[in-house]
């Protein structure tokens, strides 16, 4: 005889998202071999400004999750079971702001080559005493 569920489950990859991003989440009920199944599902999140959530067709235990914006919110689930049980899980995902493009290999600034020009500067003016004291010996 198989057993009855115990619980919910969410399957979720990653609690960090970067904005615009998307990752596919799934539920399931445990103990892995319950003799029930997931009936019905509803996906949730606490905010739609920062997440989205929505079924994927033909798979009702699975969702797609888009970031929309940087900010914290829950993903729920909320299911019944073949036996009529309900369920609900919920966790927390965290979606950050897309780093802005950085700056080139070599600083980025303008330092890199200016700090070579500094140089060449400095070492052209190191020859400059040499090239008045040559002169001054010249008759």
């Amino acid at each position: 005889m198989t057993p009855p569920s115990e619980g919910l489950n969410l399957n979720i990859p990653k609690a960090e998202l970067i904005e615009k991003d998307t990752m596919e989440i799934s539920a399931f009920l445990y103990p892995v071999d319950t003799s029930e199944t997931i009936r019905e599902i509803e996906w949730r999140v606490s905010d739609e400004k920062i997440l989205k959530a929505s079924a994927l067709a033909g798979e009702p235990a699975k969702a797609k999750i888009t970031a929309l914006a940087a900010g914290r919110a829950f993903v729920t689930a909320k299911v019944t079971t073949s036996a009529g049980t309900l369920y609900e899980k919920q966790s927390e995902i965290t979606v950050t702001v897309k780093p802005a493009p950085g700056p080139t290999p070599s600083g980025g600034s303008g330092g890199g080559c200016n700090a070579g020009l500094g140089i060449g500067i400095l070492a052209l003016l190191a020859l400059v005493p040499c090239t008045v004291r040559k002169n001054k010996n010249v008759k």
